[in-house]
């Protein structure tokens, strides 16, 4: 299984959702929802947006990476940040996804 679908899941099981209501959420057929559970496919970008949408306050750095930004701050709980603890004051990079599926990373100098 792909790992971004496994963060996907981790975050929809909390939920209890069904195979089906997960479908619905990352605008996939049931189908393609059994595909990623056998690892027959990876989520697609419209999946990973679908799910951005269902879930804003889920990091995307951490949905696709796996990893939480280096501002983490466990401690905090104000209104506005991450259930993880992250600042969401700035961003740490912006990702352009083109038509044709390649992608640029900006990088804000500091």
């Amino acid at each position: 299984m792909d790992e971004v679908f496994k963060r996907m899941l981790e975050v929809m099981e909390k939920e209890g959702l069904s195979k089906s209501e997960m479908a619905g959420i990352l605008g996939i057929s049931p189908g393609s929802i059994s595909h990623l559970f056998q690892g027959r496919n990876k989520p697609g970008l419209d999946a990973v947006r679908s799910f951005s949408k269902h879930y804003p306050t889920v990091d995307l750095h951490w949905l696709l990476k796996g990893e939480t930004s280096s501002k983490s701050d466990a401690g905090s709980a104000e209104k506005g940040d991450d259930p993880r603890g992250e600042k969401k004051d700035e961003p740490k990079e912006v990702v352009f996804v083109f038509q044709d599926n390649s992608f640029e990373i900006y990088r804000p100098k500091k």
